[in-house]
């Protein structure tokens, strides 16, 4: 997928959000782009619900290889908070654009054209929960090629789900619910070009030969078929310990000051949510018990009068800092082993042997340090822009094109399809070295490398950034909030 957001601030990194600015040439204003990509948001965090993460709702707590569906629901919503002020500033707009475990769903590969093809043998996702997609191996009926498309079956289930979600918004019309049932359909045509091998099949096909298709020839019509990636576990790296680091280490945590009763930092709304999935309940009672004598202080007339507030305003940092480390200790060791997982994919090329699939992180072109990122936004831009265009004609009275109908159209084999190519030569003539790159499986191998690298750079950062713990002994900190 592409990444949230606006990518990660160079002028050339795109994110789903930036690239959803072609909706305002459709007639789309600031708001309801907002609205709009609200829906994008909750397809991309549904990943947080992942069975990898999942623990059924009478499994025993396993922090942090497990959460409850409803911690990983309450984690979207807190990160939704930030991503989406504007839009909950009242009440009426809170309860609109709360996260709740309805609106955002379970990881399902179908909602990101992922190839659901899994060699887990850990049981049935659906005994977790029954939102989940069955599991899918090798000789499931997803997984058949079809000759004349030159497509595998799962993308039927993509393409079902993008179509329904855009009928149900224009049947909603210009609303906030319309809006974000038409961001969660766009999610999935944007992913279309980010996850498929469908750039890379039209510069083959305008005469650039030796690309990197990411699959062998396989007996279809067109030769290479169309592809995408399997969400791996290592994958879960970015979905969940990054955006949890930025709350538990805040650039201006030491800012906060609570001045009211109830008052939370984002640490502590993190911390609450997380340490109710700790093991031990203790974690979470010490922290209760320290929010309820802050609580009780803020009640009285001294506390931000006299000095006596300080005592009270500077130790979240002492308490925080602890609670933090009993967390993050966790998490850390936790995503170390997922990033020493990733190591065993690096050395499986679909390119070169035969019957391997791509992972996500080997074919996606979400970042912009993949040489094909750039056309992949032209691409997303072009289609969205163009089912914006029709959508909001829809709303306003012109049936004229069928919106839902019009996006399925897109997701054909790029050998049948002529709407890229002048778009994919014009990208082409400007970018010999990124389509040198993207011929290159040492290019890629090296990029595998420095994905490893990099996972395991964040790590460390986030390790470091927990500067805020000062006091390390339990005991103390039971002396002074007693468990009960």
């Amino acid at each position: 997928m592409f990444p949230a957001g606006e990518g990660s601030g160079a002028a050339n990194s795109h994110g789903h959000e930036s690239i959803e600015r072609a909706l305002a040439s459709a007639g789309f204003t600031p708001e309801q782009r907002k609205m709009i990509y609200f829906g994008n948001w909750l397809r991309d965090f549904s990943q947080l619900v992942d069975p990898k993460l999942t623990r059924a709702p009478d499994a025993a707590k396993d922090f942090p290889s497990k959460f409850s569906r409803a911690s990983l629901t309450e984690v979207a919503d807190l990160l939704a908070l930030k991503a989406f002020t504007s839009l909950q500033e009242t009440a009426e707009g809170r309860n609109t654009f709360r996260v709740t475990e309805h609106v955002l769903g379970v990881y399902r590969p179908s909602e990101h054209i992922d190839n659901p093809l899994s060699y887990d043998t850990g049981g049935d996702p659906q005994l977790i929960d029954p939102d989940f997609e069955p599991l899918v191996g090798p000789e499931h009926a997803w997984m058949e090629l079809t000759h004349e498309t030159s497509m595998y079956r799962y993308f039927d289930n993509a393409q079902s789900y993008m179509y329904q979600k855009l009928v149900d918004a224009s049947i909603a019309g210009p609303t906030p619910e319309g809006m974000r049932l038409f961001g969660e359909g766009l999610h999935v045509l944007e992913d279309l070009f980010a996850h498929s091998n469908f750039l890379e099949l039209s510069l083959r096909k305008m005469g650039h030969g030796d690309v990197l298709v990411w699959t062998r020839e396989k007996d279809c019509a067109h030769k290479w078929p169309l592809v995408t990636g399997r969400f791996s576990s290592s994958d879960v790296l970015g979905s969940l310990l990054e955006p949890i680091g930025k709350f538990l280490f805040p650039a201006k945590a030491i800012d906060f000051k609570p001045t009211r009763p109830g008052d939370r930092s984002d640490t502590e709304r993190m911390l609450l949510i997380l340490l109710r999935e700790h093991e031990d309940p203790d974690w979470l009672a010490l922290l209760e018990s320290y929010l309820q004598v802050r609580d009780e202080a803020a009640t009285s007339p001294w506390y931000e009068a006299i000095s006596l507030a300080n005592h009270y305003t500077d130790l979240p940092l002492k308490t925080l800092g602890y609670l933090v480390d009993v967390v993050f200790q966790k998490l850390m060791k936790w995503a170390g082993d997922n990033v020493d997982d990733l190591q065993l994919l690096v050395g499986q090329d679909p390119n070169i042997d035969e019957d391997v699939h791509p992972t996500h992180s080997q074919l996606a072109k979400d970042h912009d340090t993949h040489p094909f990122h750039g056309l992949a936004v032209y691409l997303a831009q072009y289609a969205i822009e163009q089912v914006g265009r029709a959508m909001y004609e829809y709303w306003h009275g012109d049936t004229g094109r069928d919106p839902a109908t019009l996006a399925k159209s897109f997701f054909v084999h790029p050998a049948v399809s002529d709407w890229q190519d002048d778009i994919v030569q014009a990208w082409a003539m400007t970018n010999e070295d990124n389509i040198r790159e993207g011929s290159s499986s040492g290019s890629f191998s090296e990029r595998r490398r420095d994905y490893l690298q990099a996972a395991r750079k964040r790590l460390e950062e986030l390790g470091k950034d927990n500067a805020a713990s000062f006091i390390k002994q339990r005991e103390t900190l039971t002396g002074l909030f007693p468990l009960g």
